[in-house]
């Protein structure tokens, strides 16, 4: 079968098709400061949709790089007034820093040391010795393939929408 391919189920049966779609999820990209892990599902949150409702009103930080992370603080705004965006050395263009800058959301470019608190995330220490006060901290830093079944295929991967806006 030129082109397509031929799918051996249980019991010998076989399928052919011209085209199979492999599902096998993504992972996203973890920040790699200290207390990260303690801290995720504790106020560390990848999703704002799922989880910024129980922020609202608080004070907020988007940890993203280029577009993805420009359009992460934006879109913090519908839970908080209260939005510093945080790209860990990473810089932002002066056309985004004016869309931030008009819309009141504030820029840290500074590495970030560790993620701190009790039983929950509380601060945000840096590599300079400041330390940001936060309720909550939403991150985009890209994604990856879950399984290396689709390389092996030789199969090209769909890029996520988010991640062809984020440049590392």
């Amino acid at each position: 079968m030129a082109g397509g391919f031929r799918v051996l189920l249980g019991g010998g049966e076989q399928l052919s098709t011209q085209k199979l779609v492999l599902a096998t999820g993504r992972c996203d990209r973890l920040p790699e400061a200290k207390g990260f892990r303690r801290f995720f599902g504790k106020g560390i949150w990848s999703c704002p949709l799922c989880d910024g409702w129980e922020y609202r009103g608080q004070r907020l930080a988007a940890l993203g790089y280029g577009d993805a992370g420009v359009e992460l603080a934006l879109g913090l705004l519908s839970w908080s007034t209260d939005v510093i965006l945080l790209t860990d050395s990473n810089g932002i263009p002066s056309a985004d820093r004016e869309r931030l800058r008009i819309n009141c959301v504030h820029v840290n470019t500074q590495p970030i040391a560790r993620f701190a608190g009790e039983s929950v995330l509380q601060t945000i220490d840096f590599a300079d010795g400041t330390t940001l006060e936060r309720s909550a901290l939403f991150f985009h830093l890209g994604a990856e393939q879950r399984s290396p079944l689709p390389k092996k295929f030789g199969c090209h991967e769909r890029r996520h929408f988010l991640d062809d806006q984020t440049s590392t």
